[in-house]
């Protein structure tokens, strides 16, 4: 079973920012794997606009990033090589928080098996539907683990539905 996975926006800002400076962090790890075809990345048209708005307003970032670097370049080119574009939306889930729901969503609707994400109010669910909710050195660490590549038995069958699960014999 192939990983599907969804950066959130600060994971992709860092990737930009640790890949021009020429260095290599989670982040950017995270993305070279998926571009090398490890996994898919799951994405949508909310993450790239997001993504796109950190890179060019964040004066942290503009400060970072090379002078002649594209935001809308760099994010396409991902996207382009290693992203499942998927255009979801749905009911609130954080009250509090919003603009994370698009993200919850895209999670959920791209069957994604982890939200890879910095924001601390997403890794207090520690899992939203059947996605597991990391750190990017959380995944990494998952990710070289070979046991972790295939899901477990229990999680097979909760993918398959309620109608589908196998029933207990009467007692």
């Amino acid at each position: 079973m192939a990983w599907r996975i969804v950066l959130d926006s600060m994971v992709w800002a860092q990737a930009a920012r640790v890949t021009t400076q020429g260095r290599q962090g989670p982040a950017a790890e995270i993305l070279g794997l998926a571009l090398s075809q490890q996994f898919v990345l799951v994405a949508s048209s909310y993450i790239r606009a997001e993504v796109i708005g950190v890179l060019a307003e964040e004066p942290y970032f503009r400060r970072k990033l090379s002078p002649g670097f594209d935001p809308e370049t760099w994010v396409d080119e991902a996207l382009a090589g290693c992203a499942d574009m998927v255009e979801v939306t749905g009911p609130p889930v954080l009250h509090q928080y919003a603009k994370d729901d698009p993200i919850l969503w895209l999670a959920a609707a791209g069957g994604a098996s982890h939200l890879v994400t910095w924001e601390e109010r997403l890794l207090d669910l520690k899992h939203y539907r059947f996605t597991q909710v990391v750190t990017p050195p959380a995944f990494l660490r998952a990710w070289r683990n070979p046991a972790a590549h295939e899901p477990l038995a229990e999680w097979k069958v909760l993918r398959r539905g309620p109608a589908l699960r196998p029933r207990r014999a009467p007692t």
